[in-house]
């Protein structure tokens, strides 16, 4: 089962408003590759690559986001949807 952090869901409504302010379309695009990232990690969750010792990463190229999640038992914890302009492993105070 899938978890998003409440911080993981801002930063995706923040990234949506903010793309939103120069193109709805691009807006709802985001939202459509953010929503089936995560129905990917969900469906697969070890398909995406290690980052650092206990989570992984999937990386939306195209508008340069990154999915940082944790696997634990059954359930997968999405814990930052991060631009990657940011800065890196600030997220990583956040636990499932």
């Amino acid at each position: 089962m899938l978890h998003i952090h409440e911080e993981a869901e801002r930063e995706f409504v923040q990234g949506a408003e903010f793309i939103a302010e120069d193109s709805l379309s691009s807006s709802e695009e985001f939202i459509d590759t953010i929503e089936k990232g995560l129905r990917e990690i969900e469906s697969y969750p070890y398909r995406y690559p290690r980052y650092e010792k206990h989570y992984r990463v999937k990386v939306i190229v195209k508008f340069r986001y990154s999915i940082f999640y944790r696997i634990h038992g059954e359930d997968v914890y999405a814990l930052a949807i991060y631009h990657d302009s940011r800065k890196p492993n600030r997220w990583m105070k956040r636990d499932t």
